[in-house]
């Protein structure tokens, strides 16, 4: 919803909603450390880990070159709605695929 609010823009206090609402809705890097150490055996945590930084960085490089396209081709909002679309398969995603990573006992 931040990214979607903040792509509406239009007045000062509308941007400053969007930033809000992402920064309290946004996701952590510390969570999804959590969530493969709670799948992985502790013999392959350091891989997964590994990889997890590894495509954290990719995304680093490759997020706001394909920002860049998107708002010299479609305009300066253009980013900002692809990003709450990701957002939005990434929730739908988790909801519904994504399996508990703890039991129920615990």
């Amino acid at each position: 919803m931040g990214f979607f609010v903040f792509g509406i823009g239009g007045a000062l206090w509308v941007l400053f909603a969007g930033r809000i609402i992402e920064g309290i809705t946004g996701g952590s890097i510390s969570t999804i450390f959590a969530y493969f150490a709670d799948i992985t055996p502790p013999e392959q945590r350091t891989k997964y880990f590994g990889w997890v930084s590894a495509m954290a960085g990719a995304g680093s490089i490759m997020g706001p070159t394909i920002g860049g396209l998107l708002a010299t081709n479609f305009g300066y909002t253009a980013p900002l709605y692809f990003g709450a679309i990701i957002a939005l398969l990434n929730m739908i995603y988790g909801y519904f695929f994504m399996p508990e990573s703890l039991n129920e006992k615990k």
